[in-house]
């Protein structure tokens, strides 16, 4: 199906300024919306999945992210939002996995202001964590990324080019390359389809020159996968008022160029939250939403196949969009905490814990 778009508003959510979207010839942008939705598909192995500690506030949280510290075995998240309950945060946290506890840390530096919506990834090879782009109860921020010490705990902003789209930006360190690659998100006016590759040596953004890229979309889930050496999206959304747009497509970058896996999954949504299993070579996505709904189901796509399949989900968690979710590879599980429910406007505060089915 594809719908119509003459001009975007997104507000709740991601995305809260007016977007208009003019194609250069003066017509009627179009976007792919996604098919019927496909939830109703069957289910394979049952999953097991078990609470663990809240989010550091009792409110609740979501539009954060959060990123995995092998060496000392925590995830580290940032910022997000108590909305409705408190405006957007500029704290930093630790989740330590043992512990099953949560420790506010005092970094320094150059620190981002207050912020949700935005990207995030590790590079392991400076021991860093690069945050681009997003927004807060004003709108989209303006464009700029920062890198935090983990060692120091002292955050400094990348100065020269940055990626424009600050808004449900997608952000995935390829170790094949050295470089962490950004794509996507929305800015104030449009949502731009450029890939760009940070450099940790440099500490610069180049734009990648690629032949084809996917669709424009903010909010999509993301992954990388360590055996073919490639960053994979999955949906996003294009328009979070109504006639609501988000999509169901499946994309691959491999350091240099994109390319789309015809591979039917998730109906079509934005913000799930995923994570891979490199043993099961499995990427996970459970939930996110669609605006009106927030799908209650789990889907496992095969990272040998390239095929979705949906997973039973009855012991899952409430579904949820903007939840912060990251792997632990010595547990062998993905962690979700907190995110945001829809069409009742209510942030959550819960923590889960999800071991794969193997």
């Amino acid at each position: 199906m594809r719908v119509a778009i003459t001009s975007l508003l997104l507000t709740i959510g991601c995305s809260g300024a007016e977007v208009v979207v003019a194609p250069s010839d003066g017509g009627v942008a179009e976007v792919d919306a996604g098919s019927a939705p496909r939830d109703a598909g069957p289910a394979a192995r049952a999953s097991e999945w078990g609470e663990v500690s809240s989010t550091p506030n009792a409110e609740g949280r979501w539009g954060a992210h959060m990123v995995y510290l092998e060496e000392a075995r925590r995830f580290l998240l940032f910022g997000g939002t108590r909305y409705p309950m408190g405006g957007a945060l500029g704290d930093l946290w630790s989740y330590a996995i043992d512990d099953d506890a949560w420790t506010m840390l005092p970094a320094g530096g150059n620190q981002p202001p207050p912020r949700y919506c935005y990207c995030l990834t590790y590079l392991p090879t400076t021991n860093e964590v690069l945050l681009v782009g997003g927004r807060d109860s004003g709108g989209p921020l303006a464009p700029a990324a920062y890198v935090l010490d983990v060692d120091a705990l002292e955050w400094t902003q990348v100065q020269g080019t940055v990626p424009p789209g600050v808004i449900g930006c997608a952000a995935e360190w390829m170790p094949s390359i050295d470089r962490a690659i950004v794509f996507g998100g929305g800015t104030a006016r449009d949502l731009p389809t450029a890939t760009f590759a940070y450099d940790p040596a440099a500490q610069t953004f180049t734009e990648v020159a690629t032949s084809t890229a996917p669709p424009g979309r903010a909010d999509p889930a993301s992954a990388y996968d360590a055996e073919r050496g490639r960053m994979l999206v999955f949906g996003g959304g294009v328009s979070a008022v109504p006639p609501y747009a988000h999509l169901d497509d499946t994309w691959a970058f491999d350091g240099t160029d994109w390319s789309k896996i015809d591979a039917a999954g998730p109906s079509a949504r934005r913000f799930p939250a995923g994570a891979v299993d490199p043993v099961a070579r499995a990427w996970f996505v459970f939930s996110g939403t669609r605006e009106t709904e927030d799908p209650a189901d789990l889907w496992r796509f095969d990272l040998d196949t390239d095929t979705w399949t949906r997973l039973d989900a009855d012991d899952a968690p409430g579904p949820r969009g903007f939840a912060a979710a990251a792997w632990d590879p010595i547990t062998e599980a993905m962690f979700v905490f907190g995110g945001f429910t829809q069409p009742v406007v209510r942030a959550k505060a819960d923590g889960w814990r999800f071991v794969t089915p193997r």
